[in-house]
């Protein structure tokens, strides 16, 4: 036997057809908080990306441009006629330091290819502590 009239009642509202200006019927009556359409998601998600790596590319440059350069100032010295690599090291080496360690420290800092130099060459002295 089935009851004619019944005491329940859904908590939820009743799901209707709505005919939309498009012509396609929406099959939902319920809230529903307005969506933007994907294309819309896309190019949202990429202004934000945008956004971001723009800030962080400037906080980076500030950042860098703040800090004081770190490059050691070095002693430079003109070389003249008779010069050597090894005569300048002599004169300008710690006490104790071994002067081919020296030499080899100034090849190395002024991006020589060999030991040669020429009167008017202008070196930098390595900074040792």
């Amino acid at each position: 036997m089935m009851l004619k009239y019944s005491t329940y009642k859904s908590i939820y509202s009743p799901q209707t057809s709505l005919a939309s200006s498009t012509g396609s019927v929406i099959i939902s009556d319920k809230k529903s908080f307005s969506r933007l359409p994907r294309k819309s998601h896309v190019r949202m998600l990429l202004v934000i990306a945008v956004l971001v790596l723009s800030f962080t590319g400037f906080i980076t440059a500030f950042a860098s441009s703040s800090t004081p350069a770190k490059d050691p100032a070095y002693e430079t010295i003109v070389v003249m006629s008779g010069d050597t690599l090894w005569n300048i090291a002599l004169t300008h080496k710690p006490d104790g330091m071994d002067t081919r360690k020296y030499v080899h420290k100034l090849i190395v800092l002024n991006h020589l290819s060999d030991s040669g130099i020429a009167a008017g060459d202008v070196l930098n002295l390595p900074n040792i502590n």
